[in-house]
């Protein structure tokens, strides 16, 4: 018998590459594979192969309990990993399913106290219950913010910025929020570099780390906020958990109560916090976290009881200049969720009308496809925009919103419809598209409506954004993106900023 007959078939291509290597002339070759022990199961073999003039000399250690033992350590690590993440949804789906209940509470009892007032007829009533039901609906926007922050799915408009500059046009805003018991000081690094963010989002977490510092010292104390240039060699990348490059650090301090280990373990974990009851959703430093690695940075935290905490956040350095980066941004002109916080409102299903309640169809080769085709022009104005949007409230609510800014509109419920728009010479100054849209998504589309009109202005609503929407160069110039939720008022401002009017 061949010993070729007692090697199981799977093992058979490396084995044989490990011969070819002996002939090729490397000296000593090390495998593994398995053979066929007399009751009928195969048991794993370590070898070590050399050559001497011209014989291969083998030695084989049988290894089949390390095998087991390592592949029973692997299964038990699986197991280990897979109740860690069950025990970590626990408290997280938890604290999810908490906040929108209280959330949810708020938004309806507040619309069924309204319907009750409008069947009462107590009409002075009303603006209570709409501000209430608003606000409830503000928080949990929010919340969802935070939680595509922690996810690392938010979507970010990234920009070269200048953290220093940053840190001076925060700086009143950042005094009135911690308040006069606690005193605050700035250090900016001379000649910092840039860095490539979001500048909207950099601002929520400055807020929120200023925020904690300020709970965390109840009877006053020192704040800190420095910037510095941070290098990250081979040797310090892996402590700080980054890759080795230039950074940009920025840096809050307090003087506050500081951290036990055990709740600095935690710190970034969602929804956990160590504030009472009802004064935080401990979400701020996991938002915080989704941010920084988001963004192809880094946060950590240093901290002792009774000592105060340090918290520093990496951003990566970016090479351009800053009229480099200014121009960037001109080109762009971006919009960062932060610009656009509050949530869609209504759910109509009514049609879009003009002001006036005037109501024109298109004519021409376009007329007859209604809405299930998808094709309507609502009002002919001095600009016209191409909506594409397959949920309908929000369609319905953009249309609406298009006709009282008197502007033209045609929407369509696919890419095939509004291709068929394009190329039918109708007018059209903005295309207004879904991102994540089911079939040909938003991206695609405007790559194809580009083809046919070069120079039309794409903007973009998205609610959940993959890594690709902040890559560099996602936005081409004469494109911009909002995020879902977002107030009418801001995006009527980004369409107007956009076309003109």
């Amino acid at each position: 018998m061949h010993v070729t007959e007692l090697r199981h078939p799977d093992d058979a291509p490396h084995s044989e590459e490990g011969r070819a290597r002996l002939r090729r002339g490397v000296h000593t070759v090390r495998m593994e594979n398995r053979f066929r022990h007399k009751d009928g199961s195969w048991r794993w073999i370590y070898w070590t192969l050399t050559v001497e003039e011209g014989l291969i000399y083998v030695i084989g250690r049988h290894v089949t309990a390390e095998k087991e033992a390592a592949e029973a350590l692997r299964r038990a690590e699986e197991q280990l990993r897979q109740a860690q993440k069950m025990e970590a949804i626990g408290p997280l789906t938890g604290g999810i399913a908490h906040d929108f209940n209280n959330l949810l509470t708020g938004i309806l009892g507040s619309l069924e106290l309204l319907e009750a007032r409008v069947r009462q007829g107590r009409i002075g009533e009303v603006e209570r219950y709409v501000t209430s039901a608003k606000t409830a609906a503000d928080r949990a926007a929010a919340l969802t913010h935070r939680l595509l922050a922690f996810a690392r799915r938010q979507p970010l408009a990234p920009a070269p910025l200048d953290v220093n500059k940053l840190l001076a046009s925060m700086e009143d805003l950042l005094r009135r929020t911690i308040g006069e018991a606690v005193a605050m000081e700035f250090s900016p690094a001379a000649e910092l570099w840039l860095t490539f963010c979001d500048r909207n989002q950099l601002e929520t977490v400055l807020l929120n780390l200023a925020i904690n510092a300020r709970d965390a010292m109840p009877e006053g104390g020192k704040l800190a906020i420095g910037t510095r240039n941070a290098p990250v060699d081979e040797v310090a990348a892996p402590f700080l958990d980054l890759k080795p490059g230039e950074y940009v650090c920025l840096t809050v301090a307090d003087t506050g109560t500081g951290m036990t280990p055990e709740v600095m373990a935690r710190a970034f974990d969602p929804f956990f916090t160590t504030k009472p009851l009802g004064q935080g959703t401990g979400l701020g430093l996991s938002m915080v976290y989704g941010f920084a690695k988001q963004s192809g940075g880094h946060v950590r935290i240093d901290s002792a009881p009774g000592k105060g905490a340090t918290v520093e956040l990496y951003l990566p350095r970016h090479a351009g200049t800053l009229e480099e980066a200014c121009d960037l941004r001109d080109a762009k002109a971006t919009a960062g969720p932060a610009d656009l916080p509050l949530p869609l409102r209504g759910n109509r299903t009514a049609e879009a009308r003009a002001p006036g309640g005037m109501h024109a169809q298109l004519s021409g080769p376009l007329a007859g496809e209604g809405r299930g085709g998808g094709i309507q022009q609502v009002k002919a104005g001095s600009a016209t925009v191409l909506v594409i949007e397959d949920e309908p409230a929000v369609r319905e609510l953009v249309l609406d919103m298009l006709a009282e800014l008197g502007y033209g509109a045609l929407e369509a419920g696919d890419g095939a419809a509004a291709l068929k728009i394009l190329r039918s010479g109708e007018r059209v100054d903005l295309l207004l598209t879904d991102l994540g849209r089911p079939g040909m998504n938003g991206r695609a589309l405007a790559d194809a409506a580009r083809e046919l009109r070069p120079d039309l202005k794409v903007l973009f609503i998205t609610g959940y954004a993959e890594n690709a929407s902040i890559a560099r160069g996602f936005l081409g110039p004469g494109m911009a993106m909002v995020t879902k939720p977002f107030p009418i008022a801001a995006l009527a401002a980004r369409i107007r900023a956009m076309i003109g009017g």
